[in-house]
């Protein structure tokens, strides 16, 4: 027997001795995977329930801390009311340009990321290559999410990672992205096209959201603008000729006040209603009553 002969059979045996061990090696049940990606939801959900806490906790101090103040500064029910109710409306106030602006920062990230898969799709013709590929380059909003679920990706699979984060971002405009790449991957077709009409659609809708941003600003400038002028009108009245309020100390007077402070901040009220950026609705839905196993994700990783 010649050398190349012993040596051919003996490569034969440790490729039969490798595939033997990978054979019996245990596989990760499904009950692992699922912990896995639970463990990862419920992270994004803890982060996100604290930060509804804190502002919550945020409001309910300060309309505390005012609506003693006013009591205690007046000794009216009312103005105590009243203290309250700019304490928790003050911060929705401060937050409102903020939020509108973070939907509109939000539709352009995804759209950067979009246009990023399309055209790593097309030099590498791989979905899951070019989703990987973006995690680290991906806009600065999404890069958590994005470098979560690749890892999840080369763990779990594609589709199971990307119904994670649809669950996790919570967004319709992470929903069009997920269905999309979902569909080329169960369908094995090109995705440049797809994606380039879902990046235009949603710049065009960035471009629409800040036009509508200088509308909102001016009207949220005069109403601010008037708010403070009339709190330090009236501070300064009660500071320098208090007996002007006198007649507000009796009950029709209080009536009056109350009234007065409910138009004042009912129409606030109004205003921030009008100011919100609407939303599309979500073409995903996560049923939050019966946690991740009946999420979308849970179905995708009992699947793989």
């Amino acid at each position: 027997m010649t050398a190349a002969t012993v040596m051919f059979l003996g490569a034969i045996g440790g490729l039969g001795v490798l595939v033997m061990a990978l054979g019996f090696r245990r596989k990760p049940p499904k009950d692992e995977e699922q912990t896995r990606l639970k463990k990862f939801r419920a992270k994004g959900s803890r982060a996100e329930a604290r930060k509804a806490l804190a502002d919550r906790a945020l409001q309910l101090v300060l309309a505390a801390a005012l609506g003693l103040g006013g009591w205690y500064a007046t000794g009216w029910p009312v103005g105590g009311l009243l203290g309250a109710m700019a304490g928790y409306m003050g911060p929705l106030m401060l937050q409102a340009p903020r939020k509108r602006q973070a939907v509109t920062d939000e539709i352009e990230a995804y759209s950067q990321w979009a246009e990023q898969v399309r055209d790593l799709v097309g030099a590498s013709g791989s979905l899951f290559e070019a989703v990987c590929l973006s995690a680290e380059n991906a806009p600065a909003k999404l890069r958590p999410a994005v470098v979560n679920m690749t890892a999840l990706a080369r763990t779990v699979g594609l589709p199971p990672a990307l119904d994670w984060f649809a669950a996790e971002m919570r967004s319709p405009f992470a929903d069009r992205l997920v269905l999309g790449m979902k569909i080329a991957w169960d369908s094995g077709a090109r995705v440049t096209e797809a994606f380039e009409s879902t990046a235009r659609g949603m710049r065009n809708e960035v471009e629409m959201r800040r036009r509508n941003e200088v509308a909102n600003s001016r009207a949220w400038t005069q109403v601010t603008a008037i708010l403070f002028v009339t709190i330090i009108a009236v501070g300064f009245m009660f500071v320098f000729n208090r007996g002007f309020f006198d007649p507000f100390g009796s009950t029709i007077g209080q009536v009056v006040l109350l009234a007065v402070g409910v138009l004042i901040f009912g129409n606030v009220f109004w205003v921030l209603k009008l100011s919100e950026s609407g939303v599309p609705i979500r073409l995903l839905s996560v049923d939050e009553e019966q946690g991740v196993d009946s999420s979308p994700l849970a179905a995708g990783a009992q699947d793989s």
